[in-house]
């Protein structure tokens, strides 16, 4: 009974497997063809199929700035560095895109921040807890060096070495903490609508005084609170309080913007 169990998930696996890469090819020739929308299309469905994949939102964001729309392009390249900081390609992709945006803010960070990110995003999640972990091991063992060894200078190479190790461990383990955080962080979006009138109450803006700001398709904002008011205006609307690079707030419609 195992066996069949298992050779029908081979089997299955396989067919999904099989059917993944007919849609990867069509989607190239698709490309080739400058059949962008239906590139989008294939690509959506791949997602379905098989699962994210820093690599198909790539893909896909390429298709969509081929469509001529940012806003889904800048999101799609923003997926595939939540999956993959490293993906060279979708952060140069993004870069572009970003220059041809009416909204051209940057991410908010000065040098420091960016600097330790780009050292963060030099490992995976995991890669950098192993290394924090064979970091510590080495410690103990420059500690038993230390402790237990007669010879002054290997005692110093257990010393010094080994707390030079525990500093690598601490940090390492900090890089492991804080990237599978940003993997997990839900709380940034980006702004699809051609144009979002942001307000400074809870809802659409019934008088000058209530308009914040303007924002176009393809802004980054990171929300900060959130309003359903299904029970007040019966549309099932949720509003977004959300600040901007710039640390601007104001409150926008969820309609307006999609979770990154």
């Amino acid at each position: 009974m195992r066996r069949i169990i298992f050779l029908m998930f081979a089997i299955c696996f396989g067919f999904f497997s099989v059917e993944a890469t007919d849609l990867e090819q069509k989607a190239i020739a698709d490309y080739d063809n400058k059949n962008y929308q239906e590139v989008i299309t294939v690509y959506l469905d791949i997602l379905e199929k098989k699962g994210a994949s820093s690599e198909l939102f790539y893909n896909l964001g390429n298709a969509y700035y081929k469509a001529g729309d940012n806003g889904r392009a800048v999101l799609s390249y923003e997926r595939s560095l939540r999956l993959n900081p490293r993906n060279e390609d979708a952060s140069s992709n993004l870069e572009f895109v970003r220059s041809k945006l009416l909204d051209r803010t940057d991410d908010g960070e000065d040098i420091l921040t960016a600097s330790a990110k780009q050292m963060q995003n030099f490992l995976s999640p995991d890669s950098w807890a192993v290394t924090g972990m064979i970091a510590f091991v080495l410690f103990l063992v420059g500690l038993a060096l230390y402790f237990f060894v007669d010879s002054l200078s290997l005692r110093k190479i257990g010393f010094f070495g080994g707390f030079s190790l525990l500093a690598i461990s601490v940090i390492a383990n900090v890089f492991s903490y804080s990237s599978g955080k940003s993997l997990s962080d839900r709380s940034y979006a980006i702004v699809l609508a051609d144009t979002a009138q942001l307000s400074t109450v809870s809802r659409a803006a019934l008088a000058e005084s209530e308009r914040a700001f303007v924002l176009h398709e393809g802004a980054k904002v990171r929300k900060v609170d959130s309003l359903n008011v299904s029970e007040i205006d019966g549309k099932g609307l949720v509003w977004y309080r959300v600040r901007t690079a710039d640390s601007r707030e104001a409150w926008i419609s969820g309609s307006d913007i999609e979770e990154i």
